[in-house]
């Protein structure tokens, strides 16, 4: 018998073992996907910030050009042109990034000054297109920003530029005239993204890199790539040419000034560990609300595997946690064991001890020892009932909490993962949902059979138990092909009663009659007042039960169900006379079985709650 019992528990050993190792890799799987998506949704908020900070850059570049453009024609002379004045401006935007200022006249020529002195012709600006387009403004708000280009000749000659400006007015004999030319600043862009992209980094090997709607590169963590076309360096690098995915994001989310999250693979070269998966954050920078069109796109990138570092910890943790939970679970398991084991020899021996006493005795006394045998037998009945009601409980207790861990971590993976209870997965997860709900439910119907809540009693209309009863079960049975009917008179039906137990004790005889059809058929609840009590019934159509089994119907742990454990109508009965009431069974005149329940005398809510408290 201790050989069987430790080849058990070696079995229910490895089994949660195996249990508890599935559940930790799916946590597994969960954390890396949670940690994932916090990760991307921190590099998108750098890349946010990043777009802001651009943002709010060319904001202040655009309004010190327009508040300029004001205050130029209330400047006497040429004096906002003098040396001094030039200086004082430039120094302010100078800051900003802006490496030139100027004006165009009317005229297309230029005067331009960088550090507060001139410029010297060939500019290699877009001088003329701001003549142009000065000359064709009617308001004096009106602001010019142009597309990144490389100017040609002058002293910027191959460097990366924008132009901004604003028309200007003058005053001529009190008069104000706008076309005047335009004021102008010569933007640095790749100092603007640098002074930006290089404080946001929000892993230790992340970047962030800025292209412009064309996809020209104005900032990234490889300087030899700044200026250069995103696109076609894709496709002339040998390591890029092969990441189509990436293509795809910058020519259909990037460069149309999309927002998201996503990832590449990215070649490394190096035939050790040739790809590299990164994860790939990004965000339009919109520069001018005149110019919707006229955008850059800050992207953060990190490698994939910076965030296996972050939840290393973590899962390491997790096992360690894991681990000692089997531990404590097995230690505990062995601890029962050892105890049921103990407490077997120990009542073998004592029912040995009695049985040899008896036998003592019937030697001795012949009819008087037969009822004696019968009375040792019924009490060795009632100790064996009474400790494995002990244990029962007690292992329930032990065993409910593991249980429900498991059937809860099968049904969040399969609610999770979207597993259809068709394929193979789903349906082992389907079975272990179930197999635990089923032990569940044969744990609470031990628990309370050998441990019953006292009722807890309230005066009020039986019809409300028996219409929550219809409403639960209703959709269940139909499917079944099964119709419930109720059948209550008009006046209140007033019982004191628990109602969660009354609940219990009707959904148990309704269900007992469904498993009883097996099949399509009718089940009714009848009520009525019958001589100062109230009668409920609970009928159907099917078989009805066995002759030789309506004696022992209430009789614990008796039952003819495959997965029965013989204790709902016992359970019912006690709860039944606990209200005082008794419960009865019997077989139709025309089929079925019909169960009776008879509450007490239906008094007066105060007369009900002092004779029931009494």
């Amino acid at each position: 018998m201790e050989k069987k019992y430790a080849i058990i528990l070696v079995f229910v050993l490895l089994a949660l073992s195996g249990v508890v190792a599935h559940l930790g890799y799916r946590a597994k799987v969960e954390i890396q996907s949670v940690v994932t998506e916090q990760f991307n949704k921190q590099q998108l908020d750098m890349a946010e910030r990043i777009a802001g900070d651009l943002q709010d850059h060319m904001t202040f570049l655009i309004k010190s050009i327009t508040a300029l453009s004001r205050g130029w024609r209330g400047l006497p002379g040429n004096a906002a042109e003098s040396p001094v004045g030039i200086n004082m401006i430039f120094d302010i935007v100078n800051d900003a990034d802006v490496v030139a200022m100027g004006r165009v006249l009317p005229d297309k020529s230029v005067k331009a000054y960088a550090t507060g002195a001139p410029l010297v012709a060939p500019f290699g600006l877009e001088t003329d297109a701001i003549a142009g387009w000065a000359s064709r403004q009617n308001t004096g708000d009106s602001i010019y920003l142009s597309h990144v280009f490389q100017a040609k000749t002058g002293r910027f000659k191959n460097r990366l530029l924008m132009m901004l400006a604003t028309p200007i007015s003058v005053v001529e004999k009190g008069e104000t005239r706008l076309n005047a030319g335009a004021l102008f600043f010569v933007i640095d862009p790749v100092a603007l993204v640098h002074r930006y992209s290089q404080s946001a980094e929000p892993g230790r090997t992340s970047h962030s890199w800025v292209i412009d709607e064309s996809g020209y590169i104005l900032g990234s963590a490889q300087q030899e790539l700044v200026g250069k076309n995103i696109l076609r360096l894709m496709m002339s690098k040998e390591h890029w040419r092969h990441s189509i995915r990436l293509q795809r994001i910058v020519q259909n989310e990037m460069m149309t000034a999309g927002k998201g999250v996503t990832w590449y693979d990215y070649d490394l070269g190096n035939p050790a560990n040739p790809v590299s998966r990164r994860l790939l954050a990004y965000c339009p920078a919109l520069l001018s609300r005149q110019n919707p069109g006229l955008f850059w796109s800050v992207a953060v990138t990190a490698p994939e595997k910076e965030v296996q570092s972050l939840i290393g910890t973590i899962i390491t943790r997790e096992w360690i946690i894991v681990l000692v939970f089997q531990l404590v679970v097995f230690g505990v398991l062995a601890v029962l064991l050892v105890f049921s084991l103990r407490w077997s020899r120990q009542l073998n021996l004592k029912v040995d001890e009695r049985t040899n006493e008896l036998r003592i005795a019937h030697d001795k006394l012949s009819k008087s020892l037969n009822d004696l045998i019968e009375a040792q037998e019924e009490l060795l009945r009632t100790e064996r009932f009474a400790a494995i009601g002990e244990a029962a409980a007690h292992l329930s207790h032990e065993i409910k909490n593991p249980l429900m861990l498991m059937g809860g971590f099968a049904q969040q993976v399969m609610r999770q993962l979207k597993f259809d209870r068709e394929d193979s997965n789903g349906k082992k997860l389907a079975i272990i949902v179930d197999e635990a709900k089923r032990l569940e439910s044969l744990l609470v119907e031990v628990r309370d059979f050998t441990r019953p809540n006292p009722a807890k009693l309230v005066v009020g209309d039986f019809k409300e138990v028996i219409n929550k009863t219809l409403d639960l079960m209703s959709s269940s049975l139909s499917e079944q092909g099964i119709s419930i009917t109720a059948h209550v008179p008009q006046t209140p039906l007033l019982v004191a009663y628990d109602e969660a137990q009354c609940q219990q004790v009707l959904l148990n005889l309704v269900k007992n009659s469904a498993e009883a059809l097996s099949g399509p058929g009718e089940i009714a609840i009848d009520a009525q007042t019958e001589e100062n009590s109230t009668v409920v019934t609970v009928s159907d159509n099917g078989p009805g039960i066995a002759p030789g089994m309506l004696e022992s119907v209430f009789v614990p742990f008796n039952t003819t169900k495959e997965h029965g454990t013989g204790l709902g109508l016992c359970v019912s009965k006690r709860i039944i006379e606990d209200h005082k009431g008794t419960i009865s069974v019997q077989n139709g005149s025309n089929g079925g079985a019909i169960f009776r329940i008879r509450f007490p005398e239906a008094y007066s809510t105060i007369q009900a709650i002092e004779k029931f408290a009494s």
